[in-house]
C-alpha cells in the first residue's frame, strides 16, 4: 500500500497541487485547509505516515508546529514537512523538515521521498 500523506495548507490550490504531485509520485494523499480538521483526521486515521503543513495558519488556529507535535503524539513515527516564510524556520528545528515558501512541487515530493524512502 502506498504511503499516506496528510496535506494541510492554507491555500486550497497549493494543497491540491501538492496532492496531485504526490499521487503522481505514487503516494496516497488527503488534503485539507484547516488544522482543526486535520487533528480529527489524525485521531481517526492510523495510516498517516507524513504530515505536510504550513507553519502559520492564522489567528484562532493551531500553528503547524503545534499540529506536528499533536500528530506525533497521536501517531508516533509520523514524519513532518513544514513550509512557510523563511522567518519561521527556527520554530521548526527538531520538529521536522522545513521548506521555505514558496516551495516548488518537486521540492515537496523530494522532501517526502527523503523522509519515506521506498
Amino acid at each position: 500500500m502506498p504511503a499516506r500523506a496528510l496535506i494541510v495548507l492554507n491555500q486550497s490550490d497549493a494543497s491540491i497541487a501538492v496532492a496531485i504531485a504526490l499521487k503522481v509520485a505514487g503516494y496516497d494523499t488527503a488534503n485539507l485547509c484547516d488544522p482543526m480538521i486535520a487533528l480529527d483526521v489524525l485521531e481517526t486515521t492510523r495510516r498517516v505516515e507524513v504530515l505536510i503543513a504550513n507553519v502559520h495558519f492564522g489567528q484562532g488556529k493551531p500553528n503547524g508546529v503545534s499540529l506536528a507535535h499533536m500528530a506525533k503524539a497521536k501517531q508516533p513515527g509520523i514524519k513532518v514537512v513544514l513550509t512557510d516564510e523563511a522567518d519561521f524556520a527556527a520554530f521548526v528545528d527538531g520538529v521536522g523538515e522545513f521548506l521555505p515558501a514558496p516551495a516548488t512541487l518537486p521540492e515537496m515530493v523530494e522532501a517526502v521521498q527523503r523522509l519515506l524512502p521506498q
